[in-house]
């Protein structure tokens, strides 16, 4: 194995892998992963919780921190009485606006007991009245509190999605996040973006920030060592490290 298939190795390393593989090669962003689950761990039932924003370039581990986020979710026997994570994968062109969102998240749900009917009730829903999205987002949360269930979203490169819905739709989910005790969001994005960074933009100081710099040494090498184990070639890749 030379230096080019060990980069091609680590750009497909983002999310592609099946559950039991992420978790097992999860072996960096471990600490990013223990607070933000603890946190979430601690969570009322009462009030609405804190949202979070990863931030780091390409490659620097956002998909499989957001996926290792999932599966502990679902694996913990407390919390996966209570939360259910609906994860959007990286790229979604129909998500369009906020009811596209609401909608999807129904759709998601069908497949959770106490949630076979929402999308049907949705539907519905008069398509020309001025205020859908506002209906179509009580029905959800209404479903979601007769479940007695809360619901995390994963939506990656959130900045494509919040120029979409525009400062308008920026705002009314800001209202959403601040108001629901059943909806919290974790995102990321590549970089600071246009509606957090300036004092007017409607998620300004919202998101618990949470960075992703370069791997040090140490990282890096753990990390190498840890691919190079699971494609049974651990012996070239400590060579290569050496």
């Amino acid at each position: 194995m030379n230096v080019n298939n060990i980069d091609l190795l680590l750009r497909n390393n983002t999310g592609n892998k099946d559950k039991n593989n992420l978790i097992e090669s999860f072996v960096i962003r471990t600490k990013p992963f223990t607070n933000i689950f603890n946190e979430i761990k601690l969570s009322k039932t009462d009030k609405p919780e804190q949202n979070y924003l990863v931030i780091g370039q390409r490659g620097a581990g956002k998909t499989t921190l957001l996926y290792r986020l999932k599966y502990a979710i679902e694996d913990d026997p407390i919390l996966k009485q209570t939360t259910i994570p609906v994860m959007f994968a990286e790229e979604q062109y129909h998500l369009m606006d906020l009811v596209n969102l609401w909608e999807s998240i129904a759709e998601y749900l069908e497949d959770h007991d106490g949630f076979q009917s929402l999308s049907k009730e949705i539907e519905s829903t008069d398509l020309s009245h001025a205020h859908r999205e506002e209906r179509v987002y009580e029905l959800l949360e209404k479903k979601l509190l007769s479940n007695n269930k809360k619901i995390i979203v994963f939506i990656e490169n959130i900045d494509v999605f919040f120029k979409k819905i525009g400062v308008p739709g920026q705002k009314r989910l800001r209202e959403v996040l601040t108001t629901s005790t059943s909806i919290r969001l974790i995102c990321s994005a590549t970089t600071y973006f246009d509606g957090v960074i300036s004092y007017s933009d409607p998620f300004y100081e919202f998101f618990k920030i949470v960075r992703l710099d370069g791997l040090n040494k140490a990282e890096s090498k753990k990390l190498l060592l840890k691919l190079g184990e699971q494609k049974n070639e651990l012996q070239q890749i400590q060579n290569i490290v050496e």
